[in-house]
């Protein structure tokens, strides 16, 4: 039999530090999802423990149990609506249900109440992923025949025309990436849109001379947005002293076509106060993406939104030594993988349409052979849209 779990509903902890300060989930617990605003505030995350909170106010305790079991009363559907400012009326049901819906039919497609909704994989799976239970409810994506498409297509159409004002051919290439991925007609996103052939991949070996960190062999160009990156014996490295752990950002400054990619670098540390990791659904104008980072000492993955981080997991205590670190958005599923092995994995949507990569650096952290891949136009699932006029 599966452990037995208990379930919160409340506020996240802003912790902070001298090196960088950020909401986290409360002491003990195993698992999360972000339900707040695109905006973070201290309110909602959903959370799950091993065992109940030391201090747990604040907190709706939402029972002891399983996911797909535990019946939510009248009076505790009643605060989830109040506390996640849900208007619609919600019938009585399991804390599962209850959970998807408020990330399906009961999301924010405008993210200023409450979480944004759903998204399905590349492949066509909305998924839920909570940690201490690993992949909690699935769903084949139908089309516009999924109950919460209206949601979808207005963060699609909102993501769409931000990046037509920056590139109108990358928007022909998002575009006809999210047909695809959608299963839709190209209209139904944008009428006036026109296709363009997806790009699929980059990459970068750093093999080159000693200085700035510049352009890849590929041609393409690196964009240091904080702190200083050079080429240092056929490396990348990140050449600061002193400062945010996760203040130090290099960006590919080329674009994939979907937001569905991953991003992989090796890194090599040296002293403990070194670091490195990967960066993917990196705004091209804004401080907003999902990193991971690893040093000696300690090593965490998250989000940043505008400036503002939100770790889904933190070990203070150890590093992971010199590795493979591959970060991977696909749909709202967030996973890291260490050296090929998936290592820790969440469900967000906060972050969507954001079409770069990159590196996260600390104190002449170094990194080698970095990769980037659009996970949709690799499966040729665009062109077979494409052939068959959609």
């Amino acid at each position: 039999m599966p452990e037995t779990r208990h379930y919160y509903l409340g506020p996240w902890i802003w912790q902070e530090s001298p090196e960088e300060s950020f909401w986290r989930a409360p002491d003990g617990a195993l698992g999360l999802v972000d339900l707040r605003p695109i905006a973070p505030t201290s309110e909602s995350g959903f959370f799950t423990t091993a065992e109940r909170l030391a201090d747990e106010t604040g907190y709706l305790y939402l029972g002891g149990g399983h996911l797909s079991t535990l019946a939510m009363s009248p009076a505790m559907i009643a605060e989830w609506r109040a506390r996640l400012q849900i208007t619609d009326t919600i019938q009585p049901c399991t804390l599962l249900d209850l959970l998807w819906d408020t990330l399906t039919i009961h999301s924010d497609p405008d993210g200023d109440g409450r979480a944004l909704p759903l998204m399905p994989t590349h492949r066509g799976v909305l998924e839920l992923h909570l940690g201490g239970h690993s992949l909690v409810k699935s769903a084949k994506w139908d089309g516009k025949d999924t109950p919460h498409w209206d949601k979808v297509l207005r963060v699609l159409k909102r993501s769409g025309d931000e990046i037509k004002k920056r590139d109108k051919a990358l928007h022909g290439k998002w575009l006809s990436a999210m047909a695809a991925k959608f299963r839709v007609d190209r209209k139904e996103i944008d009428p006036k849109g026109k296709p363009e052939k997806p790009a699929t991949a980059i990459s970068d070996d750093f093999n080159r001379a000693n200085g700035a960190i510049g352009n890849s062999a590929e041609g393409w160009s690196w964009a240091a947005d904080t702190g200083t990156w050079n080429i240092v014996s056929n490396r990348a490295r990140v050449t600061e002293t002193t400062g945010s752990v996760l203040s130090w950002y290099c960006r590919a400054n080329t674009n994939l076509s979907s937001d569905d990619h991953y991003a992989q670098v090796d890194i090599i540390l040296g002293s403990s106060t070194t670091g490195m990791g990967s960066v993917v659904r990196h705004a091209a104008a804004a401080n907003t993406k999902y990193y991971t980072y690893n040093r000696l000492v300690d090593h965490a993955y998250g989000k940043l939104v505008e400036g503002t981080s939100t770790a889904f997991y933190l070990n203070s205590t150890e590093g992971l030594g010199n590795i493979t670190s591959k970060l991977q958005a696909d749909g709202s599923t967030i996973t890291w993988y260490v050296g090929g092995e998936l290592y820790k994995q969440t469900t967000d949507t906060a972050i969507t349409g954001n079409l770069q990569c990159g590196l996260t650096g600390k104190n002449s952290g170094n990194a080698d052979n970095f990769t980037a891949e659009d996970l949709l136009a690799a499966t040729g699932l665009v062109s077979k849209m494409q052939q068959m006029g959609a």
